[in-house]
């Protein structure tokens, strides 16, 4: 009687477990040759080989063809149930259906980013991927890097200039600067084209200390210009902005969508900043480890396609 723990495993590939599944199907081994694209005294030579790992002919032939001994037939469902854990493995890891998936996608978005990109991107999977979910991570910008190395994040989506070496990016839009000021402002008339620089620099500024390298553009540039502006109220996040402006004389320099937003909802204006502030890229970002899953692909690839709706 053959003792499993005489087995090998060393000397079982998953080559001849497939050999054995499909001469069950064929019950011929020139059919399973012609089947596995082989040829038949490769077949018969993995054949061979089973044989004389489990001490059995496994199959014999009959006037049905190969049939398997009681042998084969104890094996039988074990090793198909095997195969089909390790396909179905392979399956998941190689395709990715968003249709059927459960998926939970966690990604790191910057606040200033957020109100354009999520509302989006929400809907492409309510309409694409109804079961799929999204969690957005709150990460300092100095550990995303290492979020996305050991894959506590798929992508990071903002403006992170430090981000390079294993990295990938992708652009998904461009973005520039206006100023919130409250209707009826003093020192901002109907026609903005008349604000002078002094009035920026004198009023009252508000700050989002979201510490992303895209705020830091404006005093960046003020400074290069010898210049410096009033910040008297640094506040976390974008949402209390508008709400500030309107009741006040302070005033905020934001990224233009999220500015265009506010004064279509708000009593406050966005008028463009009296000095010029050049664009930043908004990009989709990801390690070189998530590069082939296909996950992430399909992802990826939601995201870029919707990059004319931002």
């Amino acid at each position: 009687m053959l003792n499993i723990n005489d087995i090998n495993l060393h000397q079982i590939d998953l080559n001849l477990l497939v050999t054995f599944e499909t001469i069950l199907q064929e019950k011929s081994v020139t059919q399973a040759a012609e089947t596995l694209g082989l040829t038949q005294s490769a077949v018969s030579l993995a054949l061979s080989r089973l044989r004389n790992l489990f001490n059995d002919p496994l199959f014999v032939r009959t006037p049905e063809g190969m049939l398997p001994t009681p042998l084969a037939e104890a094996l039988k469902d074990p090793v198909l149930e095997a195969l089909t854990i390790i396909r179905t493995a392979f399956k998941q890891n190689l395709e990715f259906d968003p249709h059927s998936s459960e998926r939970t996608f966690r990604l790191i978005v910057v606040d200033s980013c957020a109100s354009v990109v999520l509302p989006i991107l929400v809907q492409s999977f309510h309409q694409n991927a109804p079961n799929v979910k999204v969690q957005i991570l709150t990460i300092p910008e100095h550990q995303i890097r290492e979020a996305l190395v050991h894959g506590q994040a798929e992508l990071a989506i903002g403006y992170y200039p430090n981000l390079e070496r294993g990295f990938y990016r992708q652009d998904l839009y461009e973005e520039g600067f206006m100023t919130l000021v409250r209707q009826g402002h003093p020192k901002v008339t109907e026609d903005p084209s008349h604000w002078e620089l002094a009035d920026y620099l004198q009023v009252g500024h508000i700050q989002v200390a979201t510490g992303t390298k895209g705020m830091g553009i404006v005093d960046r540039v003020l400074k290069e210009r010898k210049l410096e502006r009033q910040v008297v109220a640094y506040v976390p996040n974008f949402a209390l902005v508008p709400l500030m402006v309107e009741a006040s004389d302070l005033i905020a320099t934001l990224p233009e969508k999220i500015a265009l937003r506010a004064a279509a909802s708000t009593q406050v204006r966005s008028v463009p900043p009296p000095i010029e502030l050049p664009t930043y890229s908004v990009s989709q970002y990801w390690h070189e480890r998530s590069h082939q899953d296909p996950a992430n692909q399909w992802l990826r690839q939601l995201l870029f396609e919707q990059k004319e709706q931002y």
